[in-house]
């Protein structure tokens, strides 16, 4: 049996210790990139062309991003749509820089038709920010609120504790690889955070069983630390089934689809580990803190 709650200071200095990692790639990327992350056009804005090639072109998306890169647009996005339909998202172009792109695809890729130009200002991505923002916050409200409900007001705490150390290391580890944070990322960001608090409300969920069992309310080290071992088989076993589809859209889903995976499996990792390791300790922390006697 794995002493999760004797350890759990150990639990936290790593946590700590990777968004300390974190931290300092943040204040390296505001360095080098004027700002901590690597925003996506949503949130900057930028130009989006829809283009229906006349006909199949193999590895389009490589080519396509080539001739970006050697136009001098490096911040992109490429997305297949249909058989011929490609969508191309990119940093805000002039006239002559976007009639330079359709030279070089066609004189590179062949003939196509230009179905759609659409400019995305600075305004709307500021507004994709704050409504991006607004969800995540209104999302946690929601989970403590259902939390606190559902058991007790420590454990609705506990679990937003947990919940935002699942979005800080997500974070961290994407400034740390400078991933492209754009509405998909915040798509993938919100599933990773619902995923972590269903395997959390399971562990609370057995905890609460055990001191219905004992007829107490008094809650112990040695309860805590028996919940969340009989709970570990059904944690990793559920992470490694949903592991191997997140894993199968990272190999086999094509370039557009990498940093949705990408945030996915970084946050199978860290729901998993928050669920285990900080969920369960923090209820303990938490109740020391208000002063409840917690028994061993």
């Amino acid at each position: 049996m794995i002493n999760f709650i004797k350890k759990r200071r150990l639990w936290y200095v790593f946590s700590m210790g990777v968004i300390g990692i974190g931290i300092i790639s943040m204040v390296m990327n505001y360095r080098t990139m004027n700002h901590i992350f690597n925003l996506g056009i949503d949130f900057t804005g930028g130009t989006s062309i829809t283009i229906r090639l006349n006909k199949p072109v193999q590895n389009i998306e490589e080519q396509l991003r080539s001739l970006l890169v050697g136009i001098g647009l490096s911040k992109h996005t490429i997305q297949t749509s249909g058989v011929n339909d490609v969508i191309i998202k990119t940093e805000q172009m002039t006239v002559e820089k976007r009639n330079e792109l359709f030279d070089a695809i066609k004189n590179t890729v062949g003939s196509f038709d230009v179905l759609e130009v659409d400019i995305i200002g600075p305004s709307i991505g500021e507004q994709l920010k704050k409504t991006s923002f607004v969800i995540v916050l209104a999302v946690s409200i929601a989970i403590l609120m259902y939390c606190s409900w559902r058991f007790e007001f420590v454990f609705g705490l506990a679990s937003i504790v947990a919940l935002l150390h699942d979005a800080l290391i997500l974070l961290c580890m994407s400034a740390l690889f400078k991933l492209e944070v754009n509405t998909a990322y915040v798509a993938a960001l919100l599933t990773v955070l619902g995923y972590s608090i269903n395997d959390t409300i399971v562990i609370f969920d057995r905890i609460r069983e055990k001191l219905r069992r004992q007829d107490s309310d008094e809650l112990s080290k040695s309860i805590l630390n028996m919940a969340v071992n009989e709970m570990l088989p059904r944690s990793i076993h559920t992470s490694i089934t949903t592991g191997l589809v997140v894993f199968s859209v990272f190999i086999f889903g094509g370039l557009s689809l990498k940093v949705f995976a990408s945030v996915l499996i970084v946050g199978l990792i860290t729901g998993t580990y928050s669920s285990l390791f900080i969920a369960s300790p923090m209820v303990l922390t938490i109740s020391k803190a208000k002063g409840v006697q917690v028994g061993q």
